[in-house]
């Protein structure tokens, strides 16, 4: 090892413990006990949406514990999640989160307790973003004091501090290490620069979709502006530019294909509101802005470059901050709403509306704006050549004092909290609250049975209990057990259904046969509400039995001997058997109910994999003739016990004429297995006539039998 190397190991170590000193600083609420406490910023805390908040981080950390855990004993079981059941591959319902997964591991294979790994990555990230920019803009500048406060600035920016709930959304930390292997491949052509490359660039594909988005977005302008500076190098690096492509092609594959599935068989983001950030929030005073003194470097930074562009125009397209410029004005774009110029009449539109255009995959991301902090990246790239041109100009004694100035000036906007709420539009500090379960709780959860476990409340997506629901994804990283609960991006019929289902408990035992039937196990009441308490007061019926109870908590072993069949031939309806009645306008997609029975004598449970259906409903008029056919997808129902019926609900295309007409739901592969058949009345007058008291006006529809059912809606 030679002199140079080891000066460059001992500015790295030094580099590295004062970003640990500061991260620990930044964290320092946490300290007491980390393995009891959670944090969220304040300036979260100080909004309406903090409940919001506090519900996204138990998820968060109920999710990055059953990865952990997955990994280490099942990995090919990664994608079911610990939520959502018995939906499969309910991960994909909303960020995998594998990054603070694998970041997590180490403390996670020590320890049972979910929040010390959650805590530890939050440090970690902090740490390994501030050294992998040092890295990078020592790499390039060759300069200790101008890397380690562009790694500073970098590492600990307020956009990164103020999400503590959400680390993945953030967790941009590989890319300037991929950044840095890709300027090697281009100079050195070697494998292992190669090699580099595709490991920095994977590990950062599989942190979440934000940083993927954002790496792309970024690295793909960054990529062709080195691929054109290098233009007389790409013959001779085509092979090792293949391996690249390849594998990270098939890694984001793993990662993406789940999710198109997913979104293809449910039909998700078709309607999903895209959230772009406003021009304005980058300005000071605002969460978005990049603080003043990595404004001031890489203002200097950029002159500096222009200067000597200005001087020598080979310089200009050969140097390597033209690159971290043009990839940088790019992802501003892309990351933004619509600018308006009201004086010009000018108004550009916002990029990633146009992309998505192209690539309708983009419509499930449901806020390109976090993907904001990429600019950061090449903002303390050119800080640290700016502070670099800066210091060079100054004699010793000077140079001191500026690096003295600017540590301080940047430490000091990031810890006072007048001076963050000047320049961040708010304090940077953190407001803990204690999230592990109190003793009596956590010996409950030891006591959980083999099987999922469905948590009472169960509500309906967007619900006030369903905002409770993270709590639950938590619970799960102490018990251990898949539940029913599900707080993610996207709704699916099957949360509303199960929901509907649990409703009916403790008043109809039958809902219990169906939770069982459908595999749950374990039923744990919150005893969180005075009604619930009133409810549950007496022991739940059978096939629900009781295991123990706390002051919060009631434990429920379900067991149940009825025979339980996944054939969808019980759920045929007998030849001219009309399951329901109703009447509704003219024309239209309108929203109509289909009674679906259990005509066998076993439980019916939904066959595997629980996916909409493919369906037909076949409109007939008077004389059997059919008038209309029209093909959809709707989910069957989850289980229903013999001579249960439950109501579908689907939108329709309800012919254009009045009169009297059969509507029969049927399987599209099998015209003779129908589910469901309705008398409808169609009204010439385009609406209903809606009388006090007149049942025959209602669109809901008339049940031919077993009218108290638990599962009408």
């Amino acid at each position: 090892m030679d002199s140079e190397t080891r000066s460059a190991l001992r500015f790295a170590s030094l580099a590295g413990f004062f970003y640990l000193l500061v991260a620990l600083w930044s964290l320092r609420a946490l300290l007491p006990d980390p393995t009891a406490l959670l944090a969220i910023s304040a300036r979260a805390d100080a909004t309406p949406l903090s409940g919001i908040t506090i519900q996204d981080q138990n998820a968060v950390v109920g999710t990055v514990a059953f990865n952990a855990r997955t990994l280490g004993e099942a990995p090919s079981k990664i994608w079911d999640g610990a939520q959502c059941f018995p939906m499969d591959r309910a991960t994909t319902l909303g960020e995998h989160m594998l990054g603070p997964s694998l970041r997590s591991l180490p403390i996670a294979w020590m320890t049972d307790n979910p929040i010390a790994p959650f805590n530890f990555v939050l440090l970690l990230d902090r740490w390994l973003a501030a050294m992998a920019m040092y890295v990078l803009a020592f790499s390039l500048t060759r300069n200790f004091w101008a890397s380690l406060i562009s790694g500073l600035l970098f590492g600990l920016h307020p956009f990164r501090l103020s999400d503590i709930a959400h680390p993945y959304a953030v967790g941009n930390h590989w890319t300037p290490l991929a950044l840095l292997f890709a300027h090697r491949l281009m100079q050195r052509r070697t494998w292992a620069s190669a090699v580099g490359l595709t490991l920095f660039v994977g590990l950062q594909c599989v942190e979440g979709a934000y940083p993927m988005l954002a790496l792309g977005a970024f690295g793909a302008v960054f990529g062709l502006c080195l691929a054109v500076q290098n233009y007389a190098r790409l013959p001779a690096l085509l092979p090792k530019l293949g391996a690249f492509a390849l594998a990270v092609g098939l890694l984001v594959w793993w990662v993406l294909h789940p999710y198109g599935e997913t979104s293809q068989a449910w039909e998700l983001g078709r309607e999903r509101i895209t959230l772009l950030r406003p021009v304005w929030t980058f300005l000071p005073g605002t969460n978005a802005f990049p603080g003043s003194t990595l404004c001031l470097l890489a203002a200097c930074g950029l002159v500096g470059w222009a200067r000597s562009a200005f001087r020598d125009t080979r310089q200009f397209a050969s140097s390597h901050e033209l690159p971290y410029v043009i990839a940088t004005v790019a992802t501003f774009f892309f990351v933004v709403d619509r600018i308006a110029i009201p004086k010009l009449g000018v108004e550009i539109p916002p990029l990633y509306s146009e992309l998505q255009k192209l690539v309708p995959l983009l419509g499930i991301i449901r806020a390109p704006a976090a993907c904001t902090f990429v600019l950061y990246t090449g903002l303390a790239v050119l800080a640290a050549y700016g502070l670099k041109r800066w210091l060079e100009r100054m004699g010793t004694g000077t140079r001191g004092w500026i690096i003295a100035l600017l540590l301080s000036t940047s430490l000091l906007e990031l810890f006072v909290p007048s001076l963050a709420a000047r320049s961040f539009g708010a304090p940077l500090e953190i407001v803990t609250r204690p999230a592990a379960p109190n003793a009596a709780d956590l010996a409950l959860y030891q006591r959980v049975v083999d099987g999922p476990l469905l948590d009472l409340p169960a509500a309906e997506p967007g619900s006030d209990p369903w905002l409770r629901t993270g709590d639950y994804v938590l619970a799960s990283a102490y018990h251990r057990r898949r539940v029913g609960g599900c707080y993610t991006s996207f709704n699916v019929q099957i949360q509303s259904d199960l929901a509907q289902i649990a409703s009916q408990i403790p008043d109809d035992p039958r809902a219990l046969d169906q939770l069982h039937a459908i595999g749950f196990r374990n039923l744990l009441v919150r005893l969180t509400s005075s009604f619930l308490r009133r409810s549950l007061r007496a022991r739940l019926p059978e096939p629900a039995i009781p295991i123990g109870r706390t002051k919060n908590l009631a434990l429920y072993e379900l067991r149940s001997s009825d025979p339980v069949s996944t054939s969808l031939e019980p759920l045929s309806t007998p030849n001219d058997e009309i399951s329901g009645e109703l009447k509704v306008p003219t024309g239209g997609k309108q929203e109509l109910s289909f009674p679906i029975r259990n005509h066998g004598s076993d439980t019916y449970r939904h066959p595997d994999p629980i996916l909409p259906s493919p369906l037909t409903i076949r409109w007939l008029d008077e004389t059997g003739s059919i008038v209309a056919n029209e093909e959809l997808t709707g989910l069957l129902p989850l289980a229903l016990t013999a001579g249960q019926s439950f109501d579908r609900k689907l939108q329709v295309e309800v012919p254009p004429s009045p009169g009297t007409y059969r509507a029969e739901l049927f399987a599209r592969d099998r015209t003779s297995r129908i589910y469901s058949r309705l008398a409808v009345q169609i009204d010439d007058t385009g609406r209903l006539q809606r009388e006090a008291g007149d049942t025959s006006s209602n669109p809901a529809p008339v049940a031919a039998t077993d009218e108290k059912s638990p599962n009408r809606r």
